[in-house]
């Protein structure tokens, strides 16, 4: 009976038997004030161009998919596009433009709205525009439900670091990521 109870005890805390996948299109993704923090720095030698430094236009896209971001990506008529800053398909929660000049730090400070899994950066350099895409981290927690215990999956915050230096931008990693 010992051995029964225990056996109980382990399904039920563990959820064994539950083999129901996480479907990532449905992670719960709310809205959070000050949702996002994105941290820049830009050095002096930012878009150069005829040996003279000049600003950016910087693009931040929430994105609830990142497929066709990817996509347009991948051509410079598709990076134009994203240069424009218009909404290109159902996957755009929000567009944000920001200027960055020459030599500076700051942070761009967002409210992360509902959906939002992924921020994609389009960077407007004159030699070619360069795009970056950021997931949002998750987090699992376990609610019991009547059966077994369950994961619900929540989208986080985002806090990034990025670095715009000549005609590039590339993301600052944490030492302990």
């Amino acid at each position: 009976m010992k051995k029964l109870l225990i056996l109980f005890f382990i399904l039920s805390f563990f959820g064994c038997g539950n083999s129901k996948n996480i479907n990532l299109d449905n992670l719960n993704s709310p809205y959070k004030a000050n949702g996002i923090k994105l941290h820049y720095l830009s050095l002096k030698n930012l878009n150069k161009f005829e040996n003279q430094s000049s600003s950016i236009v910087l693009w931040l896209y929430q994105l609830n998919d990142k497929n066709m971001f990817n996509q347009l990506c991948k051509t410079m008529n598709g990076k134009i596009e994203l240069l424009k800053g218009k909404n290109f398909d159902k996957s755009v929660i929000n567009i944000s433009k920001n200027i960055i000049f020459p030599d500076t730090n700051g942070t761009i400070i967002l409210d992360k709205l509902k959906n939002t899994k992924f921020l994609g950066i389009v960077a407007g350099f004159y030699e070619s525009p360069k795009c970056l895409l950021i997931p949002f981290k998750t987090k699992t927690t376990y609610f019991n439900s009547l059966k077994f215990w369950q994961p619900k999956m929540t989208v986080e915050n985002l806090e990034a670091k990025i670095k715009l230096f000549g005609n590039n931008v590339q993301i600052i990693k944490d030492k302990n990521e």
